[in-house]
């Protein structure tokens, strides 16, 4: 209808071309003709901008799969010859057997030369301690694999103590001292929980007595005459056993700050929990 009503307008503009009004709706229709090219242009333009930015939203997505997000932003490049185990980051402490690499001085480098090393399995890197290499490792509940353990905790503030004298000297200094050295630390008049606050290795799976209080896992310990060393944390509960070792950090701020870390995937390895179970980190 748009169109008939039109040409008839042109129409009755044609028929009256001797006084003189067709030229003025020649302009006016010129004018409609550069106004919808000026439309139409715009429009183009719209939509290169719009695949434009369709483009570098596929671009970005292929970029960023070749490397891994983690928290504050930071992207562990992966390992295309022997991939990173899925969905976990070593977070907390590990064996002090690994070595550290001077070259690697950020995560990205210290990832990428552990993946083009084919001795390293697990690495690990933080800003006090720098780059280091391993062999694998079990992580967290893993039950499966080698003896060498990390925890799946970011590093945490601890209370613990020693119940005998971590240096000996004769027998009878042993026996003697270890008593005295053990009714001191048993007695909460003399204990002293801030002698190991940062994480130790050693003491085994979490106990199902003691996990109230410093107080209380000191006292399950000592009740216990195998005991030898406690730990306690607040949201991880009581550990105790024969002794403790490679214990981290002496309240330095720094000693409680998370690592970052990954490990390559091996296919000898089922990486289950308690009873044969599958056993997943919680990246909570």
């Amino acid at each position: 209808m748009v169109l008939s009503s039109f040409r008839r307008w042109t129409a009755r503009d044609g028929g009256s071309g001797g006084r003189g009004g067709g030229g003025g709706k020649l302009e006016l229709l010129a004018l409609f003709a550069t106004l919808a090219v000026v439309v139409l242009l715009l429009l183009l333009a719209f939509a290169a901008i719009s695949l434009d930015d369709v483009g570098s939203g596929v671009s970005s997505s292929s970029s960023s799969s070749s490397s891994i997000a983690l928290r504050g932003g930071i992207e562990v490049p992966s390992c295309p010859v022997s991939p990173w185990k899925a969905d976990e980051d070593l977070r907390g402490k590990c064996p002090e057997s690994f070595k550290s690499i001077p070259g690697a001085s950020s995560v990205p480098d210290c990832a990428v030369s552990c993946c083009d090393d084919s001795e390293c399995i697990t690495w690990q890197f933080r800003r006090d301690v720098g780059c280091l290499h391993g062999k694998d490792v079990r992580l967290g509940m893993e039950k499966d694999g080698v003896p060498a353990w990390c925890s799946d905790h970011a590093p945490r503030r601890w209370r613990g103590q020693h119940l005998v004298p971590r240096v000996k000297k004769t027998e009878k200094e042993k026996e003697e001292g270890g008593t005295d050295a053990r009714r001191r630390a048993c007695d909460e008049a003399t204990w002293d929980p801030e002698e190991e606050v940062g994480q130790c290795f050693g003491l085994g799976d979490v106990r199902p007595r003691g996990g109230g209080s410093a107080g209380e896992c000191m006292r399950a310990c000592c009740d216990d005459e195998k005991c030898g060393a406690w730990q306690w944390n607040e949201e991880l509960g009581c550990f105790y056993g024969k002794g403790m070792h490679s214990c981290q950090g002496h309240g330095d701020p720094i000693s409680f700050e998370p690592f970052v870390g990954r490990r390559k995937r091996l296919a000898s390895r089922s990486y289950a929990g308690p009873g044969g179970k599958p056993w997943q980190m919680n990246m909570d």
